[in-house]
């Protein structure tokens, strides 16, 4: 009876060792059904921020930033607003900029002039602010 359980334990070890095995080929065997998903681009903003420098100029601090118009109508207005930021991002300052007329898919220079003390500055942001399309 002891030889009995001794190969019956074998061969359920044997059964085991072949059923992990033989599932582990049917995986690599396996063909994937999902459906593939097509990334596309995210479109880019109607009024994108091209660049942004801050400049030291002679009439004060000012952020000169290019912006485009990704639409297809004219922009009548827009103002931007520029937050000014110290080492421990506490606002410090505020600008603000404003252009007319940009026409559809065309790029204009803005300025962005603050009054503020922004000596202690370590960064700065730029929003889009009111637009007003043609």
């Amino acid at each position: 009876m002891k030889k009995f359980l001794q190969i019956a334990g074998i061969v359920f070890v044997v059964l085991l060792l072949i059923g992990y095995f033989s599932s582990k080929d049917d995986a690599k065997t396996s063909t994937d059904t999902s459906t593939k998903t097509e990334i596309s681009t995210p479109a880019k903003p109607a009024i994108e921020i091209i660049s942004q420098n801050f400049i030291n100029s002679e009439i004060g601090p000012k952020v000169v930033t290019e912006i485009k118009n990704n639409t297809n109508k004219a922009v009548t207005y827009i103002d931007l607003k520029s937050v000014f930021y110290d080492a421990n991002n506490t606002i410090i300052g505020t600008g603000f900029g404003n252009a007319t007329d940009i026409p559809a898919g065309q790029t204009k220079t803005i300025d962005i002039l603050t009054m503020d003390n922004i000596s202690a500055g370590k960064r700065f942001k730029v929003e889009i602010g009111n637009v007003m399309y043609e």
